[in-house]
């Protein structure tokens, strides 16, 4: 019973990978790896549209790059011109140098800010570049993959209906086998019933031997102790006529019980090759056919998430450039104020000085002129740089591989179709080798069980001595005899089971109040019994 109870267990074990639950998780998660997977192609394009974006506003900044330098190339001999000019003016002897130095300035902030500009285009050449890649590899790969892992997620879910209807199948003959293992058990306490039933024979028959020779004998006349004899007699043949006909009753249900396991065992031994060959073939195997099909695409993922934190880290040079470049802007537009003022202050001296200040005065006017001109570039690249912000975001925003340690679809559903094919696995191993287990033992018991042959003829050997025929008085002696009630109420206080005292009363009387006997297990129902060895 213990063997096949553990087998029962590994067959709940083994459905339990089967169920409808268990199924929609694995099932979920590939459903869920099949979405992300699906979903790169679009994601690394959205990502490509964005770099391709980006390095196209770069370029078109170029132009308002060579437009301010072309500015502060003019600035630069405007700034002579005023030096010349100025030359006799006392209010103008620094002047002309505070004009130059700004202009260095300006020229130094923008050649810097094209560096940074050619810098960020190459970055953004190197990620198109890769993106392209992404986008090559992943049509190569993706749409068999895809597919291979929807056919997978349906095979699975055909596969598990088999394999479960198979191991139900399964449950049910070892359900059966063990509802016939509580069946022979319960037939086997007839060993121990005839024993004891053959132990109170004897003590009854011993007790009668002494009552022949005590005193007591004497109380009564000759034809009551023959009557008492013949009671004896009768009684005697009575017990052991029940015990010997329930012998053989369950005897020949544990024969035919025995033999109803052959062709249990054969069906079992077919459907369990069944579900391990369901398991083990490598064509039938879709748990295992996933693991291969999930391992390519983490393996798919691992080199993507590579590249995305390539991407994603040049994304962030991007913002970090894009701010730089908006710094550099700003500050352009700072020193173009400090000339415009400059400028706009000497105008209001040159007016005071009159004809003196007119030439500085007609220079200082194109100052400001050309400083003012600045301002179209650097307006132009900032409307660049803010829409350079704006396809920015969707490089931010697009998250082709998740990398949260390990826990996005892909990773779960691997573990998921290891956890169920490495369980299977042992689990079928362990019904193997509990399977052969129990079937040893089943023909083992087949080998030992069969003693009706053996005990069956002792016992009825015992019955042809006990005689045949009616002994059976008309009525059972009257318990009034004192001597004879005595006897009655001993032998009557052996018994355990409540055949034997109805066999009794049918030949002796018995007083209503003697004693009765039992003892735990052997007059019980026969539910009770199976239940002490179930």
């Amino acid at each position: 019973m213990e063997a096949v109870s553990g087998l029962t267990q590994t067959l709940d074990s083994i459905t339990g990978f089967f169920s409808p639950q268990a199924t929609r998780t694995v099932v979920d998660g590939m459903t869920q790896a099949v979405d992300e997977l699906a979903g790169l192609p679009a994601a690394a394009d959205t990502k490509q549209d964005a770099f391709t974006t980006i390095a196209a506003l770069c370029d078109s900044v170029h132009k308002n790059v060579d437009e301010m330098r072309e500015v502060i190339r003019h600035l630069r001999t405007i700034a002579v011109t005023v030096k010349i000019t100025g030359a006799g003016i006392p209010e103008f002897s620094g002047f002309a140098d505070e004009i130059r130095e700004r202009i260095q300035r300006v020229s130094e902030e923008v050649d810097r800010f094209a560096r940074e500009l050619v810098a960020m285009r190459d970055r953004l050449s190197e990620a198109t570049q890769s993106s392209e890649s992404v986008i090559r590899d992943f049509s190569a790969t993706i749409p068999l993959l895809v597919a291979n892992l929807d056919r997978g997620s349906v095979a699975l879910s055909d596969q598990q209906t088999r394999m479960t209807e198979t191991a139900n199948e399964l449950k049910d003959i070892i359900g059966s086998i063990q509802m016939k293992l509580a069946t022979i058990l319960s037939a086997l306490q007839i060993g121990d019933i005839t024993r004891q039933r053959i132990e109170h024979i004897i003590t009854l028959l011993t007790y009668y031997e002494e009552f022949k020779t005590s005193e007591q004998i004497g109380s009564i006349d000759v034809v009551q102790v023959l009557h008492l004899e013949k009671a004896i007699v009768g009684l005697v043949r009575a017990q052991l006529e029940e015990s010997v006909v329930e012998f053989h009753q369950q005897c020949g249900t544990i024969a035919g019980t025995i033999a109803s396991f052959s062709a249990d065992t054969s069906r079992v031994m077919t459907l369990r090759d069944k579900l391990a060959g369901s398991h083990n073939r490598a064509e039938d195997n879709v748990l295992r056919q996933m693991q291969g099909d999930l391992a390519q695409a983490a393996d798919l993922s691992n080199q993507v998430l590579t590249r995305t934190r390539d991407l994603d880290t040049v994304a962030s040079t991007v913002e970090e450039s894009t701010q730089s470049l908006i710094a550099g802007i700003a500050a352009i537009r700072r020193i173009k104020l400090d000339i415009f003022y400059m400028a706009l202050n000497s105008n209001l001296a040159c007016n005071k000085l009159g004809e003196a200040g007119r030439a500085v005065n007609v220079v200082s006017g194109e100052l400001r002129t050309f400083a003012d001109r600045l301002e179209g570039p650097a307006e132009g690249i900032i409307l660049a740089m803010q829409d350079i912000d704006a396809a920015k975001l969707k490089l931010t925003s697009i998250c082709m591989i998740s990398a949260d340690g390990g826990s996005h679809p892909l990773d779960v559903a691997r573990r998921e179709v290891d956890t169920a094919a490495n369980e299977m696995s042992a689990g079928l191993v362990a019904l193997s080798g509990e399977g052969e287990v129990v079937f040893a033992c089943i023909a083992e018991a087949i080998r030992r069980l069969d003693f009706r042959s053996d005990l069956g003829d002792v016992l009825d050997d015992c019955l042809a001595v006990a005689g045949s025929g009616d002994v059976m008085p008309s009525t059972p002696i009257d318990a009034g005899i004192a001597a004879i009630e005595q006897l009655s109420a001993r032998i009557f206080q052996i018994y355990t089971m409540t055949q034997e005292r109805e066999i009794h009363r049918r030949f002796l009387s018995v007083s209503q109040t003697t004693p009765l006997v039992t003892f735990p297990g052997t007059d019980v129902e026969d539910d009770e019994m199976l239940g002490v060895f179930l």
